[in-house]
């Protein structure tokens, strides 16, 4: 795609069934969002303004200090928030305060997220205005109550490189952000080799 038309940038629509008053992706936004070299641009609502807030969904892999980067680079003026949805540390079994394993698995998280946030070596300032949004609970449904909310902010999720059948498979994560999620969608590809 990007060799044959020279482009940086993906940007598609998506239709809405009426019936049942969802958005339906379909099988070329799904195609492109599992094979495009560059990145995709999901839109679901009338365009306002500018994006002027942006959160990125990190797991803390390399391909989300890839996706962090590119989302500051794309974004250099909005106010750019890392996300990331955290399980539970350990099992909360009987007798032990479900409280203290949630603020246990928030603490390991914001440990996490400094860290992750220092490896990225984020360029001027980003580093210094970028917010965390952590969270106990599952992403694609923590992200769709916040597109309720904020419809307005971007969603930045990056893509893994897979090889063979599984080149095929965006990833489940991904897949349901990408299905769930309110807002627009900028689907990133892995970093080239």
């Amino acid at each position: 795609m990007r060799t044959a038309e020279g482009s940086g940038l993906i940007v598609t629509g998506v239709a809405r069934n009426e019936a049942l008053s969802r958005v339906v992706l379909g099988s070329t936004v799904d195609a492109l969002a599992r094979r495009s070299p560059v990145p995709l641009l999901v839109v679901r609502n009338r365009p306002r303004a500018t994006y002027s807030h942006v959160i990125v969904a990190s797991d803390f892999s390399p391909a989300s200090r890839h996706t962090l980067r590119t989302a500051a680079a794309l974004f250099p003026q909005a106010e750019l928030t890392l996300f990331h949805a955290f399980d539970n540390p350990y099992p909360a079994i009987g007798g032990v305060d479900t409280t203290k394993v949630r603020a246990d698995g928030l603490a390991q998280a914001e440990r996490e997220a400094e860290a992750f946030i220092q490896s990225c070596e984020l360029p001027g300032d980003v580093g210094l205005r970028l917010r965390t949004w952590l969270e106990h609970g599952d992403t694609g449904l923590l992200l769709h109550a916040h597109g309720l909310a904020h419809p307005a902010d971007l969603v930045v999720l990056g893509t893994q490189q897979r090889r063979g059948v599984l080149g095929l498979l965006l990833g489940s994560v991904a897949q349901r952000v990408l299905e769930m999620a309110e807002n627009d969608v900028l689907v990133v590809p892995p970093e080239a080799a």
